[in-house]
C-alpha cells in the first residue's frame, strides 16, 4: 500500500511540475474570446483586443489610437474613417480590409498582413515597420505614405 501512495505521489509531482513548466507560456485573453459583438466592444471600451477574432467587423469611424491590436486578424473589416494612429498592429492581418481614409500615423506594423486592403487616400505617415518595397506598394494603391 506504502508503494502505491510513493507512486501516486511522484505521479502528482511530475503532473504539478510539467504544468508549472508549460503555463508561462499559455496566453489566455478571457474577455477577447467571445464573439464578433463582444470583441468589438471589448475593443472600443478597452483599447485593447491582442491577438482577436475581428474579422468582417464593422469598425467604420472608430477612435482607436493607441489601440493595442497585436495579433489580431481584422480580415476583410471596415475600418473606413478609423484612427488608427500609434496603434499596436504588430503581425495583425488587415488582409483586404477597407482602410479607406483612416489614420495609421505611428502605428506599429511589424509583421502586418496588407495583401488585398484597400488603402485610398490612408494616411501611412510615419509607420514603424513597414519595408521599402511595402511602402512603394501601398502608394501605387493609392495610400499616402510618408516617412
Amino acid at each position: 500500500m506504502r508503494c502505491i501512495k510513493e507512486s501516486l505521489l511522484v505521479v502528482a509531482f511530475i503532473v504539478s511540475i510539467g504544468s508549472v513548466l508549460i503555463a508561462p507560456g499559455i496566453q489566455v485573453h478571457p474577455a477577447y474570446g467571445g464573439s464578433l459583438d463582444e470583441n468589438i466592444a471589448a475593443l472600443l471600451s478597452t483599447k485593447k483586443c491582442p491577438g482577436c477574432d475581428l474579422r468582417g467587423a464593422d469598425l467604420h469611424g472608430a477612435e482607436l489610437f493607441d489601440a493595442d491590436l497585436s495579433g489580431a486578424d481584422l480580415s476583410g473589416a471596415n475600418l473606413t474613417d478609423a484612427d488608427l494612429s500609434n496603434t499596436n498592429l504588430t503581425n495583425a492581418n488587415l488582409s483586404n480590409a477597407n482602410l479607406t481614409d483612416a489614420d495609421l500615423s505611428g502605428a506599429n506594423l511589424n509583421g502586418v498582413n496588407l495583401a488585398g486592403a484597400i488603402v485610398n487616400d490612408t494616411a501611412f505617415v510615419e509607420v514603424k515597420g513597414l519595408t521599402a518595397e511595402q511602402k512603394e506598394d501601398l502608394e501605387k494603391r493609392s495610400a499616402i505614405v510618408i516617412d
